[in-house]
């Protein structure tokens, strides 16, 4: 089987060929359970970040720059009525 992918060029071959022989095998639930946890993970990430850099903000407001920054403005601004001004 050629582990060679354009859009992993930089990666190790043998760690390739490992990381996607790990992931053949995965039951589809266990994937799942990882995309979840990987999502989870970002959400954190965008919340503290935006904490981090508008420490006086409400929750509210740091819900919506974290919801802008992963979903984009426009779809913000369409389900919640606010769109950051930055």
């Amino acid at each position: 089987m050629n582990y060679s992918h354009g859009w992993m060029a930089d990666t190790d071959p043998a760690f390739l060929r490992k990381f996607l022989d790990r992931n053949h095998g995965m039951p589809a639930e266990q994937k799942y359970q990882l995309v979840l946890e990987m999502h989870e993970t970002l959400k954190a990430t965008y919340l503290a970040q935006e904490r981090h850099l508008r420490p006086e903000a409400s929750e509210r407001e740091i819900f919506l720059r974290a919801a802008a920054r992963r979903l984009g403005k426009d779809l913000v601004q369409q389900a919640y009525g606010w769109a950051p001004d930055e």
